[in-house]
């Protein structure tokens, strides 16, 4: 029943994490399909270590979402796909308290932790006459739902991730990950070049799982923010001067505060608009200074960048010529 897709799935959201062993944060409810699923794709049961939180609980309001404490966030099937735990079929409790929290998961999601959404069945569907499509509102997914129509086929990009179709002409691994089971949504196919891949496709075409690597910022997933990009180190020999980082906004993002440290000791923040952080060197005696930057940006995003500078002695001064006869 889909183990090795889900084991494929949650691997994949884990891998990209700063720590990918620590637990996984299950938002779940009533029979707990998830950690039933874990520890099925994952034997021995617990090899996954792993938090279960019902999203409407107050409970679930205090927990933090940081990847010091989790390597990804599972989030579970809407009620409507039959036997699943989250929302009600003519309300979603669940999904209004995941979204709540949006901003907190995107500055997860920034900080390299995965993110596995599963089925949102009626309220993931595009159709308003099955109920408001709010299950996937906590991820800025610029496509549609749509409904479903089997059979399934992978893709390259989804055989890539690992996921396998045994029913296939080749076959393609000995797994059935994509026909075996009851699927509950499709979505409209992305646009092209964009962010978001299809691992797999329905009966007509529509994207059937998809998957993206990147960061959210601007309205959508973008691409990785390069920290040369935003910090502007200036290069050379630093000796005795003082000089100014320039910070830009990434694209999709906007700078909250920076810090400025040398060899470890923090020298200087810059908060709001103002975007140059100015280092002093003067006075330091002779020899190697690293000079590290941390840019926050106000999704959570984290940039660092440094360069080590080299600090001169100053020239002595030549003695008087003696006078001359």
């Amino acid at each position: 029943m889909q183990c090795h897709w889900f084991k494929v799935a949650v691997e994949h959201v884990r891998a990209g994490a700063p720590d990918p062993s620590k637990p996984v944060l299950v938002l779940d409810r009533g029979p707990l399909q998830v950690a039933s699923a874990l520890d099925k794709a994952f034997p021995p049961a617990g090899s996954v270590p792993r938090v279960i939180v019902e999203p409407r609980s107050p409970g679930f309001v205090s927990t933090p979402l940081t990847t010091t404490r989790f390597s990804a966030i599972i989030v579970a099937s809407d009620m409507t796909c039959g036997g699943c735990g989250l929302n009600e079929r003519d309300s979603t409790p669940d999904s209004d308290a995941i979204n709540a929290r949006k901003d907190d998961v995107e500055a997860f999601f920034n900080a390299g932790g995965g993110i596995l959404a599963l089925a949102g069945g009626h309220h993931g569907d595009g159709d308003p006459a099955t109920g408001a499509d709010t299950y996937y509102s906590f991820v800025p997914l610029p496509v549609g739902g749509v409904a479903v129509a089997a059979p399934f086929t992978l893709t390259p990009a989804g055989q890539g991730l690992g996921f396998e179709d045994s029913r296939a002409t080749p076959p393609i691994g000995t797994n059935d990950d994509v026909n075996c089971c009851p699927t509950h949504n499709s979505f409209m196919l992305p646009v092209a070049g964009g962010r978001l891949t299809v691992a797999e496709t329905d009966n007509r075409g529509f994207a059937e799982t998809l998957f993206a690597a990147g960061l959210i910022g601007d309205g959508g997933i973008v691409a990785p923010v390069r920290s040369a990009d935003v910090i502007k180190l200036p290069t050379g020999c630093a000796s005795r001067r003082r000089f100014r980082i320039r910070l830009r906004n990434p694209r999709g993002f906007r700078i909250e505060r920076a810090t400025v440290s040398v060899n470890g000791k923090l020298v200087r923040v810059v908060k709001g608009r103002r975007l140059r952080a100015a280092v002093d060197l003067r006075g330091l005696p002779k020899g190697r200074f690293e000079v590290a930057i941390r840019v926050v940006t106000t999704h959570g995003l984290v940039i660092t960048g440094k360069r080590t500078y080299r600090t001169c002695a100053s020239k002595r001064p030549s003695p008087p010529r003696p006078p001359r006869l």
